[in-house]
């Protein structure tokens, strides 16, 4: 499924984890006028109109940026009702499920998915081209580097210091 942003449209990135500051990447580059995110503390060095960051409070529940029911459903219902689009990106955990008011859909609401990114080998050089350039954003998603022979021994989601 490849979404075929609007040039001047708005868009709102729900989760701004790599993959959601990779969407940001691709609203930028189709020309969207304001881009929204929700959820986690990033800059506006991405390109972000507004950034909403949802916490536990008294301002609603928490907005997860992960793949689960919640974010996707209050995704979905964000959009215009008469004609929005929610594109839920990647794989649930093992077990989980997304659920939503079939009156969600039915209204023109539209809830496609995609596993996968939007190019082929055959983009490759264009995305090097864009990066090299400085017309796409690759370094900033680094967080921290890690010599090669303190990698041994490393758990996944482990935290360190740097």
């Amino acid at each position: 499924m490849y979404l075929q942003v609007e040039t001047g449209s708005t868009c709102a990135v729900f989760g701004l984890g790599a993959l959601g500051l990779a969407v940001i990447n691709g609203c930028k580059a189709a020309g969207t006028t304001r881009i929204i995110g929700i959820d986690f503390k990033v800059t506006k060095e991405f390109g972000l109109f507004l950034r909403v960051y949802g916490q536990r409070g008294d301002h609603g529940e928490e907005v997860d940026s992960t793949f689960t029911d919640h974010p996707s459903r209050a995704a979905l219902k964000a959009c215009h009702k008469d004609w929005g689009t929610s594109v839920t990106i990647g794989v649930a955990a093992g077990g989980q499920k997304i659920s939503t008011p079939p009156f969600q859909l039915v209204t023109g609401r539209t809830w496609p998915r995609t596993g996968m990114g939007y190019t082929s080998v055959e983009g490759v050089p264009k995305l090097v081209s864009e990066y090299m350039n400085k017309k796409l954003k690759v370094d900033e998603f680094v967080t921290h580097t890690l010599p090669f022979e303190k990698i041994r021994g490393l758990q996944y989601n482990a935290c360190w210091e740097m």
